[in-house]
């Protein structure tokens, strides 16, 4: 199987984003990894001609959430943007619908063995969620049947360094 995995560039004058980290210790067959910016207006774009590329049978979106304990799988994305910080493009949103479309779209990962700690209803309103809507409204219109859908990765909260993290992600993806 052909997996696409993406993961953000460091944001917010940090020098280090987690899921970039992690993605870089993943080691799987068929994998394609990609690092995007963190900006509303350009990572999916980039995403979309990867995906147009490679014609993945997953694509997996990663991003850091810095206040998680947990790897965390994201049910839904939510069409807003809104956030506290501008993205590295400078943009800034506050309550703004991402496009025309559903208020909330389902990923197509199977969560039905994953433990509930390591699922999460929220993807926020920044970068992350953008990402993940945009991706989740291209495989609704373009009528894919591939898993698709985004996982938070915490900053080193309870793990001892990342490559635990990298253990535990194909764990879960390998449930997914």
């Amino acid at each position: 199987m052909k997996i696409l995995i993406s993961a953000f560039a460091p944001f917010d004058g940090r020098k280090t984003n987690a899921s970039a980290e992690v993605l870089e210790l993943l080691n799987m067959d068929n994998l394609t990894k990609i690092i995007l910016p963190v900006t509303y207006n350009e990572s999916f774009q980039i995403l979309e001609k990867e995906i147009e590329r490679i014609h993945p049978q997953m694509v997996i979106c990663l991003g850091e959430a810095i206040n998680r304990e947990y790897i965390t799988v994201e049910r839904i994305a939510i069409n807003c943007m809104d956030s506290s910080i501008p993205d590295q493009a400078g943009v800034k949103y506050q309550g703004t619908p991402i496009k025309r479309g559903e208020d909330g779209i389902f990923s197509t990962f199977d969560l039905s063995k994953i433990d509930k700690k390591n699922i999460s209803y929220s993807a926020g309103t920044y970068v992350c969620n953008n990402l993940f809507y945009n991706l989740m409204s291209y495989t609704t219109c373009k009528n894919l049947s591939i898993k698709a859908g985004f996982i938070h990765i915490p900053s080193l909260t309870i793990y001892k360094n990342y490559s635990n993290v990298a253990k535990e992600l194909l764990a879960i993806i390998n449930k997914i």
